[in-house]
């Protein structure tokens, strides 16, 4: 008689064999530790041994640092500890498991594990590190390899326990990919069976240890040879209630092919609404997922196909009797093909229209896969891009803060939960109003990508959508950091609050939209001016990849802020203050002009005359308190030669400043002797030409032994270049 190939064979466990792997601790770091998995490996192994399975038939993989915590139980048994690391693992199956020769091998692992960018179920070694893209075991090509020859001839009864997460690789925030191998695969080996247990459905994670634990317990009561259809029937139930769900994978080979009892596809979540479909029409989730992954991946237009597959959808059993043949399974492979048919290139669902009577789940069917298909579209091309996660994020926070979402969207970092936030709830393509702004911002970073990426947007949005965003992008985006300040007691005649305002310009880069929170800071004029810098620190350096060495950032304060010297203020970390916060330069200064016209005349004009001076070396103006009538506005720094202290001096700066010099600059205190002074002052603006002074304004600052010009001085530069940039606000 035949043997059932649904339970092991009733061999003595001499024929039995083991590849067992516990990983609790990883060269990633604390955060990956998995106190539990080293524990379940050796469990596992002890079973092994007590159910009389030959030590010599076991490898055990443990991390490296548990070999000595576990060697006392270890040498009991008689089983040694292997390091889990991606030499060794790959020694132990390319040259020792093809020289076993039984009838049952068992695969148990506990550790971390993903379904990387090919849908492929990996698992991590202990030597596994981001970037390092071969250190990780490949488990679906594991699993091919295992039914074909030369290992499928070995061991025609193959059972495993995985209890490892199925999430998707990016999900886990790591640049790169995991550039799995190509395995060259050899002929099938007729009559294997395979009963895999995984502790995750694709895009679950595990919690860790529970799989384990229940697997474990139910083999040490379990008689030999266990059941594994028997033992999956007795843990399933214990997580119903829970966030995961342990996945049944069985392969059975045949002559010369081999079929997919049950398989499981997609990572589109079990919602609320997924299940509400599953008690009321009767497909079950692992169905629905793979329904929604044919929507997304298949193709179909001939149009006679689709009018056959018109008659077909009717009286197809997967379809029109679902309860029945979808639960029992034996219609899978029937809804599968036809669903996977059902799809042309472009928007039309052929499926859909057939069942458009099942309202109201229809709307949600089609909403749901509509919304399924767009994003593994563009998860598919946006992963192709030259671009890393970091990139990834710093588009999706400019996204989110430019059409003024929830904050809580902020606190994304996965790829998968960014593309998930960008769908806002809705109907109709506005509701991926902020997904294809997320696009095109990718598209502006890799200009190679734009017209594929342009081209995904026009498929499924309307023309006044997709020109809506595109005319968003365009509009020149700025960053406000508004702070209130009350005046400090210390200065005089400031009987006012006061406001500094921040903007930031990256010319090169999109910057954040409008965000202003309303914090009120010590009424110390520098600890306020301490506070501004430090919350600008944190947005700018969190927001903003830069690809040049310098950030302007230009700091609008009241005069009371130049009366306490804000360069002189010393910030922390070596040589920092406001004149210098790597990688910014910082200017201050009392706004007077509006960008647009100068003494009558455009800020344009201005420019086209300052054109020229900008790129020359640097000529002194000293202007006296009557002098500025005939000063050159535009010939080159104009320089107080008194200290600005009194009215008549507030009065003639900010008339040199109203009258549109882009360079001005003046004293806090009186310098020593004036001649070496202005000398100084000369030599430096003749160093350099006039648009590098502020930055060799800075260097000098931070000499070892400074300048009485870089103590004593502060500098405005007004430039008009900036004119589409910088916009006047009026504060109180």
């Amino acid at each position: 008689m035949a043997r059932d190939p649904r339970f092991p064979p009733m061999s003595t466990p001499e024929l039995t064999y083991a590849v067992v792997a516990g990983i609790s601790n990883y060269e990633m770091g604390p955060l990956w530790a998995l106190p539990k998995a080293g524990e379940h490996a050796v469990q596992f192994a002890e079973w092994l041994r007590a159910r009389e399975v030959p030590a010599s038939n076991i490898r055990l993989f443990l991390s490296t640092s548990d070999h000595a915590g576990y060697s006392a139980r270890l040498s009991v048994i008689g089983v040694s500890a292997i390091s889990a690391t991606t030499t060794t693992f790959n020694q132990v199956i390319e040259n020792e498991v093809p020289a076993w020769t039984g009838e049952t091998l068992y695969f148990f692992w506990a550790g971390h594990g993903n379904i990387d960018e090919q849908d492929q179920r990996i698992l991590f070694f202990e030597d596994w590190r981001e970037l390092q893209h071969q250190r990780h075991l490949d488990l679906t090509s594991l699993l091919k390899q295992l039914r074909r020859v030369p290992l499928g001839d070995k061991f025609p009864f193959q059972v495993a326990y995985v209890d490892a997460c199925a999430n998707q690789f990016e999900t886990i925030g790591f640049e790169g990919r995991t550039g799995s191998r190509t395995v060259n695969l050899n002929p099938l080996v007729p009559g294997v069976h395979q009963v895999f247990f995984l502790a995750a459905d694709s895009g679950d994670q595990a919690v860790a240890g529970e799989f384990s634990e229940l697997v474990l317990d139910e083999l040490t009561r379990a008689s030999w040879p266990p059941d594994p259809d028997a033992i999956i029937a007795a843990v399933r139930p214990k997580f119903e209630d829970a966030s995961q769900r342990p996945v049944r994978l069985a392969w059975r080979t045949a002559a010369g092919d081999e079929d997919g009892i049950e398989s499981v596809v997609g990572d589109l979540p079990a919602s609320a609404y997924v299940n509400a479909v599953e008690a009321i029409r009767g497909f079950p989730v692992r169905h629905l997922r793979s329904l929604a992954r044919a929507a997304s991946d298949i193709g179909f237009s001939d149009s006679a196909a689709r009018e056959d597959l018109r008659q077909r959808l009717s009286t197809a059993p997967g379809i029109a009797a679902p309860n029945e043949r979808a639960r029992s399974g034996g219609g899978e492979k029937d809804l599968l093909h036809i669903i996977a048919r059902a799809f042309d290139s472009q928007r039309e669902n052929l499926l859909l229209q057939t069942i458009r009577s099942m309202q109201p789940e229809s709307a949600l069917f089609e909403a749901e896969f509509e919304r399924t298909r767009l994003l593994r579209q563009v998860r598919q091309q946006l992963l192709a891009l030259p671009l890393t996660m970091n990139d990834f994020r710093e588009i999706y926070h400019t996204t989110i803060a430019s059409l003024s979402l929830e904050a809580s969207r902020v606190n994304a970092r996965t790829f998968h939960e960014m593309l998930d936030e960008l769908c806002v709830p809705g109907s109709g393509p506005e509701q991926f109003l902020s997904l294809f702004e997320f696009v095109l911002r990718a598209a502006d970073r890799v200009p190679s990508h734009r017209a594929n990426l342009e081209a995904l947007i026009d498929v499924y949005a309307s023309p006044a959508l997709a020109q809506t965003v595109r005319d968003r992008l365009r509009r020149e985006l700025r960053f406000q950091l508004r702070i209130s300040v009350e005046p400090n007691r210390n200065v005089a005649d400031a009987p006012e609050s006061v406001e500094a305002q921040l903007y930031v310009s990256a010319t090169a880069l999109a910057v954040r939209s409008w965000r202003e929170p309303a914090a009120q800071w010590d009424p110390d004029v520098e600890t306020a001016i301490r506070s501004i810098v430090r919350e600008a620190r944190e947005v700018v350096g969190r927001e903003y990849h830069l690809d040049t060495t310098t950030l302007d950032v230009e700091l609008l304060v009241s005069w009371p802020f130049m009366l306490k010297a804000p360069d002189r203020i010393v910030l922390p970390g070596p040589k920092r203050t406001l004149g210098q916060l790597h990688p910014f330069v910082l200017r201050w200064r009392e706004r007077l002009l509006t960008p647009w016209d100068v003494d009558k005349e455009p800020w344009s004009g201005a420019k086209k005359r300052y054109q020229p001076t900008r790129k020359q070396a640097g000529s002194v103006n000293w202007v006296q308190h009557g002098d500025y009538a005939g000063l050159d506005k535009h010939a080159g720094l104009a320089a107080l030669n008194f200290c600005p202290k009194d009215d008549s001096g507030v009065d003639a700066l900010f008339e040199v400043i109203g009258g549109g010099v882009p360079f001005v600059a003046w004293l806090r205190t009186d310098p020593a002797t004036w001649p070496p002074f202005m000398a100084d002052l000369a030599q430096l603006a003749a160093a350099c030409n006039l648009e590098e002074l502020p930055r060799a304004l800075r260097k000098a600052r931070f000499q070892t032994s400074p300048t009485e010009i870089a103590d004593h001085l502060t500098l405005f530069w007004d430039d008009p270049e900036s004119e589409f940039i910088w916009k006047r606000i009026d504060v109180k």
